[in-house]
C-alpha cells in the first residue's frame, strides 16, 4: 500500500487535499494511506522515530522551519520518499537542493492534483520494480538496481559495491511486502537468500551481477 503524507499549517487546504485524495482513491481504485500534519516538527519526529513515507505533500512557507529546511532535514533520514512541495511560486533551485520531485501550485485544482499523483505514483510502482527495500545498520533504505555493481557475501551478511552491510535475514515483512516481488525471486524465494549461494546475483538490464564470498573468519567485526 502506498503511504503519503500532507504537511501543511493550514487546516482549509489539509482538508481540500484529504478530499480530493478519497476522491482520486475512489477513481482510480488505488489502495493509499494517508497521514496529515499541521506542523513540520511533528512530522520530523516522526521521520526520525523510523516512519516512512513515498509520497509527501509538503507546504513551502510555514511558521517555525519552512518546507524546504524540512525537506532537508528529511532527507537526512530518507533519501527515497517523493517530495512534492505545495507553494504559491516555484522553488525550482531549492527544490533541486533536496531532490524534489515537482510541486502542486496554489490554488489547488482537483484537475492538477490528480495529474500530479498519476505521474507520482506511476514514479513510484517504477521504482519499486527497480530497486530492493531493506533493512540495514542505519534503519530502511531503499537500494536502486542500477546503483549496484555488484553484491558480496561476508559471512552471513550481504552487502553492495557502495553501500551499508544488509543482513540477508531481511524479511519481504520488513521491505513492505515488496523486495519478494522482485524479478530477482525465483520460487518465491526471497532474492536476498537466493544471492546468498549463488555465484552470480540476476538483475534486470544489468546481466548476472557477480556475488563475491568470503569466510566468517575473514569479517573486520
Amino acid at each position: 500500500m502506498t503511504r503519503i503524507a500532507f504537511c501543511d499549517d493550514d487546516a482549509a487546504l489539509l482538508h481540500q487535499m484529504q478530499d480530493f485524495l478519497e476522491q482520486y482513491r475512489t477513481l482510480r481504485g488505488v489502495q493509499l494511506e494517508l497521514a496529515t500534519y499541521t506542523k513540520p516538527v511533528e512530522l520530523l519526529a516522526d521521520i526520525e522515530a523510523g516512519v516512512r513515507f513515498d509520497v509527501l505533500f509538503l507546504d513551502v512557507l510555514m511558521p517555525g522551519i519552512n518546507g524546504i529546511n524540512t525537506a532537508r532535514e528529511i532527507r537526512r533520514y530518507d533519501t527515497a520518499v517523493q517530495i512534492i512541495f505545495v507553494t504559491s511560486s516555484e522553488f525550482a533551485v531549492q527544490s533541486y537542493v533536496v531532490g524534489a520531485y515537482y510541486y502542486q501550485l496554489k490554488p489547488i485544482w482537483k484537475d492538477s492534483f490528480f495529474r500530479l499523483t498519476d505521474a507520482v505514483l506511476a514514479e513510484c510502482r517504477k521504482r519499486t520494480q527497480h530497486s530492493l527495500i531493506l533493512r540495514c545498520k542505519s534503519g530502511v533504505t531503499r537500494i536502486t538496481l542500477d546503483s549496484l555493481e555488484y553484491c558480496e557475501v561476508q559471512g552471513r551478511t550481504l552487502g553492495g559495491a557502495g553501500g551499508s552491510a544488509v543482513p540477508p535475514a531481511a524479511s519481504a515483512g520488513a521491505a513492505g511486502g515488496r523486495a519478494a516481488a522482485h524479478p530477482a525471486a525465483a520460487a518465491a524465494v526471497h532474492p536476498l537468500r537466493c544471492a546468498l549461494h549463488a555465484a552470480a546475483f540476476p538483475l534486470p538490464g544489468l546481466g548476472a551481477v557477480p556475488v563475491r564470498h568470503r569466510a566468517a573468519g575473514e569479517l573486520p567485526f
